[in-house]
């Protein structure tokens, strides 16, 4: 039997929201997930997580959160097997707003909120799902920006009205002060850098840029965390150099994995974004961990000299001057990772995105109370 839209919601009490996750999505964002919904636990909200029955949701608090399962892959193309059945449960559990956490999402979230007249929001992470964004259903609400870069691009033509745009960035916890030089004491210092491995060159100035390092006596090792195409290369690369024993390739991890990485380094380097909102970058920040940042970001969080260093991606020289000045002088490093400690805690906090978010909940969910007593 198909959900009714006209049931009875809740007129009273929390308002009751249910998170959407996407395929991938817990992957890609999971930490910010976490904070998120860490904090929505201490608000006045009940919750519930819809995810995909591959997701690993053992970092979220469930319980008290409740989780709903979908079979995978692209569940919104299988309405009587996925949508209805979902949408039934939500309304059974009195859900009154729906929020699809990413792009990825959305098709499942919109599918569920014209099915059952729900309103919903929606996150976007990056300036590419802002180009395939086909517009909004009726139901939404909002259309939650990370950055200002992303409002600016969904303010510029992609069938989004400006009034549903809201910036909301992401929060992240910061781990403790790091002193001078700390991470470095007693062995060798660890440069971290992360990307995808495409052809056009950043990590092979990169792996030049660290070569002349150790050729000028530097004690540093150099971790690649990425993949792509030009990976092969690469590997050969550090091998014609004799550096097969100093450079480590590793896969690209989730993002619950990546505070125990950036607690271990002392440099960390993101040659070029890929468009999508750089939270291998925001978490190297907030573990302290000073940065170097080559193409411009989809994040607003990088300010030169504030929060970070920037150089010419594919200029090895370049590279190797800022290099060696972050690492033989370590006050001048430890004062540039606690700048963006600051400029995080202001802009980036845990607590900030969780109040703006629960906002948007209690307002939109409040709004379909009041029309339903009208």
């Amino acid at each position: 039997m198909s959900p009714s839209k006209a049931t009875s919601r809740p007129s009273s009490g929390p308002v009751h929201v249910a998170l959407v996750a996407g395929e991938g999505t817990l992957n890609r964002v999971g930490r910010v997930v976490q904070h998120l919904t860490v904090g929505l636990i201490d608000e006045p909200l009940s919750l519930m997580l819809v995810a995909s029955e591959l997701d690993d949701v053992s970092s979220l608090p469930c319980p008290p959160m409740e989780v709903l399962r979908y079979m995978a892959p692209r569940p919104w193309r299988f309405r009587r097997r996925v949508v209805e059945p979902l949408a039934a449960q939500l309304l059974e559990e009195g859900a009154e707003v729906l929020h699809a956490l990413d792009t990825s999402a959305h098709g499942l979230t919109r599918a569920i909120a014209s099915a059952v007249d729900l309103p919903y929001l929606l996150t976007v992470w990056g300036l590419t799902e802002v180009r395939h964004l086909a517009g909004v259903a009726p139901e939404c609400r909002g259309v939650l920006a990370v950055s200002t870069p992303v409002q600016e691009a969904l303010l510029s033509g992609h069938g989004v009205p400006p009034d549903l745009v809201h910036v909301i960035r992401p929060g992240v916890h910061q781990g403790p002060p790091r002193g001078p030089g700390e991470q470095a004491a007693g062995r060798s210092r660890a440069i971290l850098a992360a990307g995808q491995f495409d052809p056009s060159g950043p990590f092979e100035a990169i792996i030049r840029a660290f070569h002349e390092l150790r050729q000028r006596g530097s004690d540093c090792v150099l971790f690649l965390l990425g993949e792509g195409p030009a990976e092969h290369r690469l590997r050969q690369l550090a091998a014609q150099l004799g550096l097969m024993h100093q450079v480590t390739f590793v896969d690209r991890l989730g993002q619950t994995q990546l505070p125990g990485i950036f607690s271990a380094a002392d440099l960390f380097i993101y040659p070029r974004s890929d468009r999508q909102f750089e939270l291998e970058l925001l978490e190297a920040m907030a573990a302290g961990v000073p940065v170097l940042v080559g193409d411009c970001c989809v994040g607003d969080f990088t300010h030169e000299g504030l929060t970070s260093i920037s150089y010419r991606p594919n200029d090895a020289a370049d590279l190797l001057s800022k290099l060696r000045t972050l690492l033989d002088e370590p006050a001048s490093a430890a004062a540039l990772a606690e700048g963006a400690r600051r400029y995080l805690r202001e802009h980036h906090s845990p607590a900030r995105m969780v109040a703006a978010t629960a906002e948007l909940y209690r307002k939109f969910a409040l709004s379909e109370r009041t029309l339903k007593l009208a």
